[in-house]
């Protein structure tokens, strides 16, 4: 809600066994003002309220979305069921045209049978200036564990891509899809109206390690669909291989989404170049190894957010495995017909 040029969100995350009640005294409340360095505190219980005042009024840029149905905390009480409900934007001012993020700033949570990194807020972790980047909205590395997994759970409108690195994870879901995912595969499920599937490790020694990635739909309300493709590494060698896209140019994956995702691997001499059509966003995840970016030094986990930029280069890598998104700004989602 905008009012007065104050934008409010409320977030509830409360665990399964909480009693919580309306009374506005009961909540950890924290005002999320964008200040140089201020993070926000994320409360186990009660309730998280954000609070972003926009100087003249309205924020610019990208709308502000709040789908609070969709907040209802899954097992363990994380906000796992469609994280589509936090987007927001609440720029202040323009951010600069290249920002790297190492590693080590994303948010982490280890729960055993799941060791899982956040490149944006995600479940209990929630950082204001990392909530999407244009219509990317999650990219999560996980391990999980040998004879673990996530069990049966729901999706809506989000287009999720699985990106397997190590190990095989094994998908089922209410579509009739029973498969394995393995390295070099690219998996798309459009949940849509609403899926529900499983991914497991069955493996009874190795870890499965893959990203976890949620591109926002630019149509909600679709009939939800399933895509899985093999992309050789002879393929992605030395080059950007486009492997998801909206249309399925070059035997890509499709999405629901003008987004582009490219996958490359790099090594020594191994240089790309690529370009940004004006008003696109990118993003540039290194997925491991060492690589640099337009002169600057990425390492495993590194991200670069790229705004107004219409070229990179890639090159200098060291067994490097690059993924690079071209987006849309947060897109203004329309009902499908």
């Amino acid at each position: 809600m905008i009012q007065d040029g104050r934008c409010e969100l409320l977030i509830q995350t409360p665990p399964p066994s909480a009693t919580t009640n309306n009374n506005c005294n009961n909540w950890d409340t924290h005002d999320l003002e964008r200040r140089p360095g201020r993070r926000p505190g994320h409360p186990q219980t009660g309730a998280l309220r954000i609070r972003s005042i926009f100087p003249g009024g309205r924020p610019r840029g990208d709308p502000i979305v709040a789908n609070m149905e969709s907040m209802n905390p899954g097992p363990d009480g994380l906000l796992t069921q469609n994280p589509a409900a936090y987007l927001f934007d609440a720029k202040t001012k323009e951010p600069e045209m290249i920002t790297l993020r190492r590693s080590n700033e994303r948010g982490h949570a280890n729960h055993g049978w799941l060791d899982s990194w956040h490149s944006f807020s995600f479940a209990n972790y929630f950082d204001q200036n990392h909530v999407h980047w244009g219509a990317l909205r999650v990219i999560n590395e996980d391990r999980v564990q040998p004879g673990a997994g996530f069990g049966e759970h729901s999706h809506r409108d989000m287009e999720i891509i699985s990106y397997v690195l190590e190990g095989a994870l094994a998908h089922k879901d209410s579509m009739g899809n029973v498969v394995s995912i393995v390295p070099g595969e690219v998996q798309r499920m459009s949940a849509g109206t609403g899926v529900v599937h499983s991914e497991f490790n069955h493996d009874r020694t190795a870890t499965t390690h893959f990203l976890q990635i949620w591109i926002v739909p630019a149509k909600t309300g679709v009939t939800p669909g399933y895509e899985q493709k093999t992309f050789a590494d002879n393929e992605k060698r030395g080059t950007l291989r486009l492997v998801v896209s909206p249309d399925g140019r070059e035997g890509s994956v499709t999405i629901n989404q003008d987004a582009l995702m490219l996958a490359g691997l790099f090594d020594g001499s191994e240089r790309a170049d690529y370009k940004f059509a004006p008003g696109r966003l990118g993003y540039v995840h290194l997925v491991r190894g060492k690589l640099k970016v337009n002169g600057k030094q990425l390492s495993a986990g590194d991200a670069l957010m790229l705004e107004n930029e219409s070229t990179i280069a890639l090159g200098d890598g060291s067994a490097a495995e690059v993924l690079v998104f071209d987006l849309p700004p947060l897109p203004r989602r329309s009902k499908n017909a």
